[in-house]
C-alpha cells in the first residue's frame, strides 16, 4: 500500500510538472518527425522440393530440419520419441543506433 501511494504522488507529481511547462509555452510546438522501417528477423519458405526430397516416412521435422538456423535432434529414427527430440534455433538479433 505504501509503495502504491509513493507512485502515486510521483506520477501526480511528474503530471503537474508536465502541465505547468506546456501551459507556459502555448506558444512553442515542437516538431518530433519518426522514421522507421519494416524489420523481419527469421522468414524461412519450405519449397516443394525440400517436401519431394524427404521419404515418405519421415516426421514433418526432417523438413524443418533443412531449414537455416534450425537444428533438430530427434529421440530415435522416426521422431516418435517427443520427449527426448531437441530443437534448436540460431537467433542473430542485429541493432544499429544512428544519431543525426
Amino acid at each position: 500500500m505504501y509503495a502504491l501511494k509513493n507512485k502515486s504522488i510521483l506520477s501526480m507529481a511528474v503530471a503537474m510538472a508536465v502541465s505547468t511547462s506546456a501551459y507556459a509555452n502555448d506558444n512553442v510546438i515542437e516538431e518530433v518527425t519518426v522514421t522507421a522501417k519494416p524489420t523481419s528477423y527469421a522468414n524461412n519458405v519450405i519449397e516443394p522440393a525440400m517436401l519431394e526430397q524427404q521419404s515418405s516416412v519421415s516426421s514433418v521435422l526432417s523438413v524443418i530440419d533443412n531449414l537455416p538456423g534450425i537444428s533438430i535432434n530427434e529421440g530415435d529414427a522416426f521422431g516418435g520419441d517427443d520427449w527426448s527430440t531437441t530443437i534448436t534455433m540460431l537467433v542473430l538479433v542485429l541493432t544499429q543506433t544512428n544519431s543525426n
